[in-house]
């Protein structure tokens, strides 16, 4: 094992020591099957990211059980898996860039610019355009990889966005406070983490003990007021609720004040997800609000596309939303930019009163929820929520309703069939 400050190596010991990590279920996003030289852990990579069991793993790497368990046996001590991993990352890429270089030095100085551009396409295999061929990007839509959604915890929106989250998009949930948009943008953070795939989770309203007695909470019986008091009323309780989440890969930045630190810490963690809460805490120079967010969220969508990243983006409402029972995208906060650079909006509004849902069901003559599982739900202190997918860019739009437990910051919803809207 190397220790930690010493140069990596591409030694098989190293890189047994991380898929041994990998195989007992550390952090499955933090690698990448390009990351391992040796093809056999390559193959096993390729596997695990694929949600393949033991024997599918054994099967596409071409090796036995046993030697899954020895490989497994490699790794009894897991400390220093995320320095490793990341020595393995940075001796990689200056491999790459030494031999890039060693190979284009010799090309002769009176070349064009353009020349010296195709003789590093030749030596590198590194396309220098932003264009794709139109037969490549039909192999992409049949490439399930290329498509990959990230599944939230709610059917309705995975049904109609193809899947979830999907790769390269920009995902913007708006609500007025107290509404549950930094409890949705959380639950979903938490699902796919649970899942084994890294979340970046940028939060710029809370600290991240704050956010993770919201988790504990969630997962248990406890009060958010007393965890924030450190006065715990069962430590069984929230033990049990700690090793459900305490190893997630879930992590909690405040580094987002301006857009540089989102993109700078997209980039060094590389994960599956990003979540922004909210949007209209990042700074950024404009000579108005407008402006400022436009430059913003601009700046968010090309970094979704250019790394291929969905990004989760919390938004606030106008008080004018407060007025309507549905609110729209006009109500979003300098909505303009918000509306158009966005691929999905979920705009979340509270019906407190049954007549709401009434009005609506006389509208497009479909009963969404009885009165009867209405008043229960307000019975239990919960509130009926609903999100309107107000803007789809590749699926459709439509209404989920949804519980919304304040005190233990989670949704359920209500129709997993999903309204049409």
């Amino acid at each position: 094992m190397i220790k930690q400050g010493e140069r990596m190596t591409y030694s098989g010991e190293d890189q047994k020591y991380l898929i041994g990590a990998i195989l007992n279920g550390y952090d499955k996003g933090l690698l990448r099957p390009e990351d391992f030289t040796f093809i056999e852990f390559q193959k096993i990579k390729e596997a695990i990211d694929r949600g393949c069991c033991e024997d599918e793993i054994a099967k596409h790497a071409g090796i036995t059980i046993s030697r899954i368990n020895s490989l497994k046996k490699s790794c009894k001590d897991m400390s220093s898996v995320r320095s490793v991993a990341g020595q393995l990352i940075e001796e990689n890429k200056r491999s790459y860039i030494k031999n890039l270089m060693n190979n284009i030095w010799p090309v002769k100085e009176q070349l064009s610019a353009e020349e010296m551009i195709k003789e590093l396409q030749e030596v590198s295999k590194i396309q220098f355009t932003n264009s794709v061929q139109i037969g490549n990007a039909i192999l992409d839509l049949k490439n399930k990889e290329k498509l990959k959604a990230l599944p939230t915890p709610f059917q309705t929106l995975n049904k109609k966005t193809g899947g979830g989250l999907l790769q390269g998009n920009l995902i913007t949930i708006a609500a007025r406070p107290g509404d549950g948009k930094t409890a949705l943008a959380l639950q979903s953070a938490k699902h796919i983490a649970n899942l084994g795939m890294k979340v970046l989770y940028i939060s710029l309203e809370m600290l991240a003990h704050e956010l993770a007695a919201r988790l504990i909470v969630s997962e248990s019986n406890l009060k958010q007021s007393d965890l924030m008091k450190h006065e715990i009323s069962d430590i069984s309780e929230f033990e049990q609720a700690e090793n459900k989440i305490k190893d997630m890969p879930l992590f909690i930045s405040k580094e987002g004040r301006v857009f540089e630190d989102i993109y700078r810490e997209t980039i060094r963690e590389q994960p599956a997800l990003v979540v922004i809460d909210s949007v209209n805490l990042v700074k950024s120079r404009g000579e108005s609000e407008r402006v400022r967010i436009l430059n913003i969220t601009r700046n968010i969508k090309q970094m979704a596309i250019e790394t291929n990243i969905p990004v989760l983006m919390v938004a606030q409402l106008n008080r004018e939303a407060e007025e309507k029972a549905l609110p729209t995208m006009a109500d979003i906060k300098e909505s303009g930019s918000i509306e158009e650079d966005s691929d999905v909006v979920l705009i979340l509004s509270t019906f407190h009163e049954y007549s709401s849902i009434e009005k609506l069901a006389d509208k497009t003559g479909k009963t969404y929820i009885e009165r009867k599982e209405f008043d229960e739900i307000q019975k239990r202190g919960s509130k009926v929520i609903v999100g309107a997918i107000r803007k789809n860019r590749n699926g459709e739009t439509g209404l989920m309703f949804m519980e919304f437990n304040a005190s233990k910051f989670t949704f359920r919803e209500l129709d997993l069939d999903g309204v049409p809207y």
